[in-house]
């Protein structure tokens, strides 16, 4: 949120609509050594020419591994901490373990560091397969080529009385085109950023009426449009009720907005920021 608080029409000239990728999601296929379930710690992060140090967008320790079946293989990625920006080539780190009954058991189950080159991926949509001796990962990830950054926080149900949420949560938002048809469709799993589910979380996520993301930060091209999904779970772990919200971007300040789900007004803020190019800017 670094350009947030200035004000529209008076930008720093290093304020820009800059190229960022986003890893939407992160699947673990063809899985070999091992078997299903999979108790997953470790890390994903990235490091571009903005900041040198790691930007995690995966990261569990060994006691809050997370538990991976063939009916839900994605990793649940709780970064980036800020827009990935990939004017330059975007360095990749990936170290991954499975939990053994005890730390001497732990075993790899992947490591490995590759550099994501936007001018090579030339489609704004793309899936980046890295096969490995123990499983395949697939990342989906989106290239935008004039971007803003977005936080969004402050989810919390308006009116609070009863939980809609009583039995589990879902958040989910897609960074889209403007000629991105406005209808209810479903967007690829693959391609959704998914900003909260109760499912993986296995924690309490709503207190008082809000909702603790475990992802806030997102990408949206300043010519695009964000697509924000809230769903409530049933008892048995279906969805129950859900409510989307179109959000158009801004290149400062904050928005805010309201989701309606059977009954049940939403609310949320959004951080617009402009972005830097490299580290001398920032």
């Amino acid at each position: 949120m670094l350009f947030t608080h200035c004000t529209p029409g008076f930008m720093p000239i290093h304020a820009v609509p800059a190229r960022t990728l986003q890893i939407c999601s992160i699947k673990v296929t063809d899985v070999k050594l091992f078997e299903w379930p999979l108790q997953v710690y470790g890390v994903v992060a990235a490091r571009d020419a903005v900041d040198e140090h790691r930007n995690p967008i995966f990261l569990r320790s060994r006691d809050d591994c997370q538990i991976l079946d063939e009916a839900d293989p994605f990793l649940y990625l709780t970064g980036p901490v800020r827009a990935i920006v990939s004017e330059k080539p975007v360095h990749i780190e990936i170290q991954l373990k499975v939990k053994g009954t005890t730390a001497s058991e732990d075993r790899a189950l992947l490591s490995h560091v590759f550099y994501y080159d936007g001018d090579y991926y030339k489609a704004s949509l793309s899936t980046i397969i890295i096969e490995k001796h123990s499983c395949t990962l697939e990342l989906g990830a989106q290239q935008f080529k004039r971007s803003v950054q977005a936080t969004i926080f402050g989810v919390h149900v308006a009116d609070y009385k009863s939980n809609p949420f009583e039995h589990g949560v879902r958040v989910v938002c897609a960074s889209l085109s403007q000629q991105h048809d406005t209808k209810d469709t479903v967007e690829s799993p693959s391609m959704e950023v998914v900003l909260l589910d109760s499912k993986v979380e296995r924690k309490c996520v709503v207190k008082r009426g809000y909702l603790n993301l475990s992802r806030q930060v997102v990408s949206v091209n300043l010519s695009g449009k964000l697509k924000v999904l809230i769903q409530a779970y049933t008892p048995s772990g279906e969805i129950m009720t859900s409510g989307h919200v179109f959000v158009m971007p801004k290149t400062s300040n904050t928005s805010q907005h309201a989701c309606h789900l059977d009954g049940f007004k939403v609310e949320f803020t959004v951080a617009w920021s402009f972005l830097v190019q490299d580290e001398e800017q920032s």
